[in-house]
């Protein structure tokens, strides 16, 4: 499957969560999220989503140089800029987050700081998304089978079930963080696949 492809099969599925959340309702949806909890689950996603701050970014970017060289430094530049765009817009829209959209179902977790504001679109998600791209186009196409790209997504998707379920972030944050970082990997997969002719045969 050449990166083209696998972006807009993840756009596909991007957009098919956004209608059927809209459909039932983003804020149905978000407060289903938080309220489907336990003493387990608030231990393991309160680990899960902090891979998504450093340790995964840190793995893509090591994996993509090694591999690319100079056009690594290109889609880490790439990265970087897309993380600037989502800090901006959180930073720009200042939307708040459920502590004050929905004060009597957000509860406390404990161990976990909660955000009250910049809460459109979710770093963290974009973050994961981008990063797992970025882990797929490094490996070597023996090793890129469909189950290898479907665990990396399905982990980019936990991350954003992680940032709801901890009370984060609505469910339309992570979507609009997802939905960014998949329009960027696009064009900067799709332009190393153009130059380097590589992505799908090494």
């Amino acid at each position: 499957m050449n990166f083209t492809r696998y972006t807009q099969i993840n756009l596909g599925i991007i957009f098919a969560i956004a209608i059927i959340s809209a459909i039932i309702g983003f804020d149905v949806c978000t407060v289903t999220i938080m309220k489907w909890h336990g003493p387990e689950m608030d231990s393991f996603f309160k680990f899960y989503t902090q891979l998504a701050e450093w340790p995964i970014i840190i793995v893509a970017l090591l994996l993509v140089f090694r591999r690319f060289r100079m056009a690594g430094l290109m889609l880490g530049l790439v990265f970087a800029v897309q993380g600037l765009v989502v800090q901006g817009l959180k930073l720009w829209i200042n939307r708040p987050r459920p502590f004050i959209r929905f004060p009597g179902e957000v509860r406390e977790i404990k161990g976990l700081l909660l955000s009250h504001w910049n809460g459109f679109p979710s770093g963290h998600t974009a973050a994961a998304f981008f990063s797992v791209g970025l882990i797929i186009l490094s490996m070597h196409s023996k090793y890129r089978t469909i189950w290898f790209q479907a665990i990396c997504m399905t982990f980019a998707y936990l991350i954003g079930y992680s940032r709801v379920y901890l009370c984060q972030h609505s469910v339309e944050d992570v979507l609009v963080g997802a939905l960014f970082a998949s329009i960027f990997f696009y064009f900067a997969a799709y332009y190393l696949e153009k130059r380097t002719k590589r992505l799908s045969t090494f």
